[in-house]
């Protein structure tokens, strides 16, 4: 989790703070097959300021 600037969010004793996660599925069945590309894809605009601060450090990375 991060703060509104990007940073890591701390508990009261300073941890990290975390937050679950649906698993992305190790293995693939027909359904996943099934459905078209739009479907797994994700806009920018739906997503939160959480999402979109995780997406910058990704896309800073791999730049």
């Amino acid at each position: 989790m991060t703060n509104e600037d990007g940073s890591v969010r701390l508990d009261e004793e300073g941890v990290e703070m975390m937050r679950l996660v649906s698993r992305f599925p190790l293995c693939w069945s027909r359904e996943h097959f099934e459905k078209p590309t739009e479907y797994y894809l994700t806009k920018e605009e739906t997503m939160s300021a959480e999402e979109l601060a995780g997406l910058e450090k990704l896309q800073a990375y791999v730049d």
